[in-house]
């Protein structure tokens, strides 16, 4: 009597360990992993299981996250056909959101695969298995929150101590080996110093970052404990800012909002600290006026450097000042970018003054739709859109700002800031046609 061979099954095993740390080792964390689910699928032989080469290893990835090379590797294969049961160590192995479970049970019952976990026992083809599952997901999901818990408590408590708490130190200070705690680097923390006494001389974080950028000294550079670089860039008004901002610099530690004595050396003394913060304080004035004054948002570009022309504004009392600012000169400086900002009031009554004279005399505007069109252009194209013209000039004076800002949409392109001139792009869509562009110089 012979004995049936039963038909090959394709196992997958899929590895994970959540840090980097130990993967150096001959023998680490992911190969224990792989041995033990290699002992199960060795037990089950009989049945057909047999192993893929191919190993799924995660080492350093989370499994609160279904975005793992090895995994979406695994999710492939299946996709594929090439895999009919897929085994892991444990079930927090190949996910800790319950969320994310659900999903891969599905995923794994569209392709008819099989899913086990060496330490806890149960078939996900039966409901008695697949509500296991969900409830030793719902589990794994919970430990997961608690260590969350337990990391944001810990962190809270080192900051509360005035300990650094990781990541990449600010410019200035460097990590001490040993203690991992925060330590004066040498260069950096002569240029922190100088940068606060020049903010106490001209009061202008623009003249910095010039300096800055100009002595080519790059913001910091970091490399971290698993050998990642982090490479200096250029100075910002923003970078800068932070700098003279942050209390770590006259040795306390913030933390939401409350500073607390920190157990690293200071750089600034007290007085030079509370001198620039006055300062700081006077520059940052917040403005509230209203949005829907900017009538050219969206529309203004830097004809020297293309950057969009972003609009602002200030208080002094109760008088509000609004421009608009080119966001290369305002984040770089006048070096990156010699545009500067120009008044509201200025370029919006040179385009307004543009755009009235087209609605008094539409011939530009005609011209162009005419011109935009491959066949001539219906003369009841043209005296629609003149009737409109004509409605919307007689009407223009009392629409509101916002309503004023939705018909210059309709008619103006962008406008490209020159220092002697603006160029207007008026558009025009007459019926059944494409737009048409032309170029005014005002």
């Amino acid at each position: 009597m012979t004995t049936a061979v039963p038909p090959v099954i394709p196992v997958a095993i899929y590895t994970r360990k959540s840090t980097e740390e130990g993967l150096e080792q001959a023998f680490n964390s992911l190969d224990a992993q792989y041995e033990a689910a290699l002992a199960y699928i060795q037990l089950r032989h009989p049945l057909g299981w047999q192993v893929l080469p191919t190993r799924y290893d995660d080492g350093g990835y989370t499994g609160g996250t279904l975005e793992r090379p090895a995994l979406q590797r695994l999710l492939h294969d299946i996709a594929q056909g090439g895999v009919q049961v897929v085994v892991t160590h444990r079930l927090d192995r190949i996910s800790r959101s319950l969320l994310d479970f659900a999903q891969l049970l599905r995923f794994f019952e569209q392709h008819h695969v099989a899913f086990a976990a060496v330490t806890q026992e149960f078939d996900s083809s039966t409901p008695v298995g697949r509500l296991t599952l969900n409830v030793l997901s719902s589990f794994a999901q919970y430990e997961r929150e608690l260590i969350r818990e337990r990391t944001r408590e810990k962190m809270a408590a080192t900051r509360r101590k005035g300990m650094y708490t990781g990541g990449i130190p600010p410019f200035g200070y460097t990590v001490a080996p040993g203690t991992h705690q925060l330590a004066p680097d040498p260069a950096e923390a002569d240029i922190v110093r100088r940068i606060f006494a020049e903010y106490q001389r001209c009061h202008s974080v623009t003249t910095i970052v010039r300096w800055l950028n100009d002595q080519q000294i790059p913001t910091k550079r970091h490399q971290a404990a698993t050998g990642r670089r982090y490479a200096g860039g250029r100075w910002s008004k923003a970078s800068v800012r932070k700098l003279l901002g942050n209390p770590l610099y006259r040795g306390e530690v913030r933390y939401r909002g409350t500073c607390y004595p920190g157990q690293h050396p200071a750089l600034i003394d007290a007085d030079s600290w509370q001198a620039v913060q006055a300062v700081l304080g006077n520059a940052a004035r917040p403005c509230t006026a209203p949005r829907q004054q900017a009538l050219l948002q969206g529309r203004l570009r830097c004809g020297h450097c293309g950057c969009a022309m972003t609009p602002s504004c200030c208080r002094d009392g109760d008088r509000v000042y609004r421009y608009y600012l080119c966001a290369t000169s305002h984040r770089r400086g006048t070096r990156t970018c010699p545009t500067r900002s120009i008044p509201a009031g200025t370029i919006e009554s040179a385009v307004m003054a543009q755009v009235e004279a087209l609605l008094q005399s539409p011939e530009p505007l005609l011209t162009a739709a005419s011109a935009g069109t491959a066949e001539p252009t219906p003369p009841h194209a043209h005296i629609q859109l003149c009737a409109t013209l004509h409605a919307l000039s007689q009407s223009w004076a009392q629409l509101t700002p916002a309503a004023q800002q939705a018909h210059l949409r309709q008619l103006i392109r962008q406008v490209i800031v020159y220092p002697d001139h603006l160029d207007i792009d008026v558009v025009t869509a007459p019926p059944d046609a494409a737009p048409a562009i032309e170029v005014l110089h005002v």
